[in-house]
């Protein structure tokens, strides 16, 4: 999604994982700790929607220790389309990854941000959260400077003040 501070974004996308290799990569973890997985378990993006939604299904109706859908989470940049349809296929947790509590600043970021704004972007993940009855997760990766400043934590509460959000602060890990 070529997020500026992200070190996915500067690699680039060669192709989308299918349904059975993430369902390998699930298996894989779980032998190597030797336990189901209990914690969340995290996909990115919706972008790859069809193999994801296959997999989370596949993993919700397995015969051996079947997912909960409250601990499996699901992140996106903002792709507000595959949000809404999200909650419709399969009602799992949500995470968005916020990063700016204004639309310049995290148009700057982001570029999805041009296209689904953050009004459009936390209306889609509120409907979500109201569907699956479940909170939406904002991530938000604190930059120096740039989005962590008394006005960004001002601006931030007016977004999700009395909306079903949580809010993970995640310090920056500079990749240079």
């Amino acid at each position: 999604m070529a997020c500026a501070f992200c070190l996915t974004g500067r690699q680039g996308l060669t192709r989308h994982l299918t349904r059975n290799e993430i369902l390998e990569q699930v298996q894989t973890l779980e032998n190597a700790i030797r336990s189901p997985i209990w914690c969340s378990w995290e996909w990115r993006t919706l972008h790859n929607f069809d193999s994801v939604t296959k997999a989370i299904e596949a993993l919700l109706k397995r015969p051996h220790r079947p997912f909960s859908r409250r601990k499996i989470m699901i992140s996106t940049s903002g792709l507000v389309p595959q949000i809404k349809r999200l909650a419709q296929r399969t009602p799992v947790r949500l995470a968005v990854s916020l990063n700016a509590s204004n639309d310049p600043t995290r148009s700057e970021l982001m570029p999805v941000n041009h296209k689904w704004p953050i009004a459009k972007l936390l209306a889609a993940a509120e409907e979500h959260a109201q569907a699956v009855k479940m909170p939406v997760m904002l991530e938000y990766v604190l930059l120096k400077g740039i989005n962590d400043q008394p006005d960004h934590a001002k601006e931030l509460k007016e977004l999700v003040q009395e909306r079903p959000f949580q809010v993970n602060l995640i310090p920056f890990n500079s990749f240079f």
